[in-house]
């Protein structure tokens, strides 16, 4: 969000159809808003609803920015730890078929290695 595009320090109602920039993570137009929802305005005359202005002083400006954009972060926060979450999975996952492949060949080294002796026993003494 650019701070300088709040110089006006007005708010508009948001038309969400209009505002393709905003990824309504917290909009109260999206059911599946992430936090709240409660966001409902915007910073850019051209997605309001016509005529529609909120007057906000300067610290409530600037703290509704500071929020938004935590909230934004959060949302990408999110999303890496599903992907994390994801990517763990799969892995153990892997980790099983690995350990169970390894273990059937163990056994099988231990019975050609058992063979192996046996044979060794049937056999003279090399001198």
């Amino acid at each position: 969000m650019d701070l300088n595009k709040a110089s006006d320090k007005h708010r508009y109602v948001c038309d969400p159809n209009k505002n393709i920039e905003c990824a309504k993570t917290i909009c109260i137009h999206n059911p599946k808003a992430l936090v709240g929802p409660f966001c409902s305005h915007t910073l850019r005359k051209e997605y309001e609803v016509e005529g529609e202005k909120i007057n906000v002083d300067e610290q409530d400006e600037l703290y509704a920015i500071q929020m938004e954009s935590w909230f934004r972060e959060q949302h990408v926060l999110e999303k890496q730890l599903k992907n994390q979450i994801e990517s763990s999975s799969a892995i153990v996952s892997e980790n099983k078929i690995q350990l169970e492949v390894h273990i059937k060949r163990i056994k099988l080294a231990k019975e050609e290695y058992v063979k192996w002796i046996e044979a060794k026993a049937d056999r003279p003494p090399v001198e």
